[in-house]
C-alpha cells in the first residue's frame, strides 16, 4: 500500500459542508488558563476520578446538531494526554475503568446512528503517558516500541469494536509504522475515509485546513476546515465565553462551501458532557439559519458567476445562490455577471418573494429588494439559470471567469456599477 494513495470520498461527505467536532475528555477539567499541555501525566492523571459525565450527554450533543443541520461529527476518543474514552486493554486510563464507569465511544457512536449522524472518530498519535513530543518517542529508543504497539491496538479497538465507522480523523503526524496499520484499517473498515493527519508522508482521503480557508490545488480533491467557535479546542470554565458571532460562523460556513469544502466547527463541552450556553446559542442560530436557507448548502457546488456586493454564491443543478452578509450596501439592487448562462428567474431563498430581472450580454441586475434584509447575518438570492452549473462550467472550458468577463470587453466590473447607479 502506497503512503500517498487515498480513496474517492463517498457522497455524503461531498454533500454534507457542515459537521460538528467535539473535543472533550478529562483536558475538560481544567479551568482556564491551566493548560494541562503544560503539566507532566503525574500531575493531570488524577482527574480521571473525578470525570462523571451525565446520562444523555450524547443524545443531547447530536439533537443539537440535527438542529444545526450538521450531518457528521467527530469526537476525541484519544487526545495526546493518553486518556481514552473507549474501552481499551492497553491501560486502565480510560473511562470504563476510572469516573465514567463506562464506554462514552460506545454511546457516541450509538446516539450518532439513532440520529442518523455520520459517525467520526478522533484519533491523536501522540501519548504522553509514554512521550512529550507530539509526534511520539524517537523510533531508536526504548520507548518506541511500547508506543508503537499501544497505539496499534488502540486502533484496532476501535476498527472492530463499534461497527462501521464513517470518517476518522488523525492529528499529530506520528503514526508508527503508518504503512502496516493503514493497510489494516482499510480492510477492517473498507467505507471509512481518513484525513491527512496521520503522518507527514501519508496523503489520506482528504485534506483539512485548520483555522484557514485553504482549498487544495488539486480541485478534485475533498477538503474540509476545522474551526474552533470560542477561540479553545477544549472547555476552558465559564469565564471564558468570547464565542465567535452567527455572522462570523456563516461567513465561514459559506466561505468554504464556495469552493466545495465541509466546515467542522468545534464544540468543548462541559466535563459533564453538557453543552455550554454560548455554544448552544452558536449553533441553534446557524440551525435557524439553515431552516430556511440550508438547500443553498448542502450538496452545493461551486458556481459559475461573480456578483457586487455578495460574499460568495454556491449552486446546484439549475440553481445559484448569492449570499449576502451586508445587506445594508446593496441599495436594493445585485449586479453580477453571468458569462455561461442565462438568468430565468429570481427570488428571495427564505421567504420566496420574487425579484425582477434584467439581462444585457453577460450583465445582470437583480431588482426589488425589500428595503429591511429578510436574514440580518446572510440573507440568500436563489437564481434559477437556463443551463445546469455543470454545463456552465463546461461552456467556461477551465478559464478563469475573470478572463471571460475581459473577453466580453468589459475592462472592470465597476465601470458597469457606476453606470447603472447613475442612470
Amino acid at each position: 500500500m502506497s503512503l500517498k494513495k487515498s480513496k474517492e470520498c463517498p457522497a455524503w461527505f461531498r454533500e454534507a459542508r457542515f459537521g460538528a467536532m467535539f473535543t472533550w475528555g478529562i483536558l475538560s477539567m481544567y479551568p482556564l488558563g491551566k493548560f494541562y499541555w503544560h503539566l507532566p501525566y503525574k500531575e493531570y492523571k488524577h482527574l480521571a476520578r473525578d470525570f462523571k459525565p451525565k446520562k444523555g450527554w450524547a443524545k443531547e450533543w447530536v439533537e443539537l446538531m440535527q438542529q444545526a443541520g450538521a450531518r457528521y461529527a467527530v469526537l476525541t476518543s484519544k487526545n495526546d494526554d493518553g486518556y481514552c474514552l473507549f474501552d481499551t486493554k492497553t491501560h486502565d486510563f480510560c473511562a470504563p475503568r476510572t469516573g465514567p464507569g463506562r464506554d462514552l465511544i460506545a454511546e457516541y457512536v450509538d446516539a450518532c446512528r439513532r440520529a442518523g449522524i455520520k459517525v467520526g472518530i478522533y484519533y491523536n498519535t501522540g501519548d504522553w503517558r509514554l512521550a512529550m513530543s507530539p509526534t511520539g518517542p524517537d523510533p531508536k529508543s526504548s520507548g518506541y516500541s511500547e508506543y508503537k504497539e499501544t497505539q496499534h491496538a488502540q486502533i484496532e479497538e476501535l476498527c472492530k469494536n463499534y461497527g462501521p465507522l464513517d470518517l476518522w480523523w488523525w492529528d499529530n503526524h506520528g503514526l508508527a509504522d503508518a504503512k502496516n496499520i493503514l493497510a489494516k484499517m482499510r480492510r477492517w473498515q473498507p467505507a471509512m475515509i481518513m484525513n491527512d493527519r496521520a503522518h507527514k508522508d501519508v496523503k489520506g482521503d482528504f485534506s483539512t485546513p485548520e483555522k484557514r480557508n485553504a482549498r487544495p490545488a488539486d480541485p478534485d480533491r475533498m477538503w474540509e476546515v476545522c474551526m474552533t467557535s470560542n477561540h479553545h479546542w477544549q472547555y476552558m470554565g465559564p469565564e471564558e465565553n468570547q464565542y465567535m458571532s452567527l455572522r462570523e460562523a456563516m461567513m465561514w460556513l459559506v466561505g468554504v462551501a464556495c469552493g466545495k469544502g465541509n466546515f467542522l466547527l468545534d464544540i468543548g463541552p462541559k466535563p459533564d458532557g453538557g453543552i455550554p450556553a454560548g455554544a448552544r446559542g452558536l449553533f441553534e442560530g446557524i440551525g435557524a439559519w439553515m431552516d430556511r436557507n440550508g438547500e443553498s448548502l448542502h450538496g452545493s457546488d461551486d458556481n459559475v458567476v461573480l456578483g457586487s456586493h455578495c460574499e460568495g454564491a454556491t449552486a446546484k443543478g439549475n440553481a445559484t445562490y448569492l449570499h449576502i452578509f451586508f445587506y445594508d450596501r446593496i441599495h436594493r439592487e445585485v449586479m453580477l455577471f453571468a458569462p455561461c448562462c442565462k438568468v430565468i428567474s429570481a427570488g428571495i431563498l427564505a421567504t420566496g418573494q420574487k425579484l425582477a430581472v434584467k439581462q444585457d450580454g453577460i450583465r445582470v441586475v437583480i431588482s426589488g429588494l425589500p428595503e429591511e434584509a429578510p436574514d440580518g447575518n446572510n440573507t440568500v438570492i436563489k437564481l434559477i439559470t437556463d443551463v445546469s452549473v455543470e454545463t456552465q462550467k463546461k461552456r467556461l472550458g477551465g478559464q478563469p471567469i475573470w478572463d471571460r468577463v475581459k473577453q466580453e470587453n468589459i475592462a472592470q466590473p465597476s465601470a458597469f456599477w457606476v453606470k447603472k447607479e447613475s442612470r
